[in-house]
């Protein structure tokens, strides 16, 4: 008899075999999946056997500067015995209807094929730059403040993750266990804290020196002046690397900003995927682009999620917020699949590419007025690994 349920607690330990088997990595005590809840893990089950599971965490993602629910799903794993037999992907349908009756609008996570979580409505939501820096190219650049090293304090290194967070669409919203079981137990190294001419915290740095290389695991800063005030941090060290290694958003223009880009090692490297698991809990919390209003007839397809397939009328007001009304109203009709609409609110991509790409559909006016009202906003994520 198969089944697909949540699993009991005398069960975890046979689930924590499973992922540690399937992502190759031996258990670490405070890792977020060990510590994932029996009710946060679903098993699919070939009688009493567990054949595969996935994990979904409850979090927070920012877009627009607002939280939205998620659930962000990790530990998707199966017995080798089981693979290919559909188990994991009557689980991800399972969990679709899972996050939607727990409220969550939005669902994340960190695909190993990107094809495959495609066919149940995720998307690419963000790609970041990672760079390679020479010691000698690191610049010579002088903040207002000075930075202190710090133990790890989440009161300190919070407010300012969340001011820099809230400026991207996809960054988890971070709480206590977060910061503790993902930030502090993965990123490993020293913590360091800017503070401005002022006394006020505005940027921080987590890395590590090894083997003559310094890795930036983190590196938040709120305006130009902390980031130079880093900079000038890891300069100081230079007799102890021979390069940097850190990462940085999509937008980035660091290339830019120093004197002697020659060197430089800039990678484009794609990660996280995102779906709206609720059309219309996620479209009344967005905030279109205020100033004007505007009406929008949308057809969405979703043929895992039935609540989302159908047509929804947009009545966007001038403050930018929307009105959600189910109708096969024709005015300024678009149409797409989920897919689609979640990668264009959440900003990865634009109307128009969508459009060019034959993944939007509607007439060039339509698809212009419909770019106006979405805001232009990075994704970015930095809480790599779950």
């Amino acid at each position: 008899m198969e089944s697909i349920r949540q699993l009991h607690q005398d069960e975890m330990a046979e689930s924590r075999k499973l992922i540690n088997f399937a992502f190759q990595h031996e258990e670490i005590d405070n890792k977020p999946l060990v510590q994932a809840l029996p009710e946060q893990v679903w098993g699919y089950f070939m009688d009493k056997d567990l054949a595969s599971n996935i994990v979904i965490l409850p979090v927070e993602t920012f877009v627009q500067g607002k939280g939205h629910k998620t659930g962000l799903i990790a530990g998707v794993a199966s017995w080798p015995e089981y693979r290919n037999g559909g188990t994991v992907g009557k689980l991800m349908v399972h969990g679709i209807q899972a996050m939607y009756e727990k409220g969550c609008t939005l669902s994340t996570l960190g695909p190993f094929s990107y094809p495959f979580y495609r066919k149940y409505g995720w998307e690419m939501m963000y790609d970041y730059r990672r760079y390679k820096l020479r010691v000698d190219r690191v610049p010579d650049w002088q903040g207002s403040g000075q930075v202190r090293r710090i133990e790890p304090d989440i009161s300190l290194l919070d407010p300012v993750y969340e001011q820099y967070a809230s400026r991207y669409n996809g960054p988890l919203r971070r709480d206590e266990r977060r910061w503790t079981s993902t930030i502090f137990a993965r990123k490993k190294g020293l913590i360091a804290l800017y503070t401005n001419g002022s006394g006020e915290s505005t940027g921080y740095i987590i890395y590590q020196i090894k083997s003559r290389l310094l890795t930036v695991h983190e590196m938040v800063y709120l305006d130009r002046d902390s980031q130079k005030g880093l900079w000038e941090y890891i300069r100081k060290q230079n007799s102890m690397y021979d390069f940097v290694q850190f990462t940085a958003p999509s937008d980035d223009c660091f290339a830019s900003l120093i004197d002697n880009p020659i060197g430089l090692e800039t990678t484009v490297v794609t990660h996280l995927m995102a779906r709206i698991v609720d059309v219309e809990g996620f479209l009344r919390s967005y905030r279109f682009r205020a100033g004007a209003s505007a009406e929008f007839s949308l057809l969405v397809h979703d043929r895992f999620a039935p609540w989302n397939d159908g047509a929804f009328l947009l009545k966007i007001g001038s403050d930018g917020a929307a009105v959600i009304e189910r109708s096969d109203a024709v005015n300024r009709k678009v149409s797409c699949d989920i897919q689609t609409l979640t990668t264009m609110l959440l900003g990865y991509r634009s109307p128009s590419f969508l459009h060019w790409a034959e993944r939007l559909q509607g007439d060039p006016d339509t698809i212009k007025k419909l770019e106006e009202f979405i805001p232009k906003q990075t994704t970015y994520y930095l809480d790599f690994g779950h």
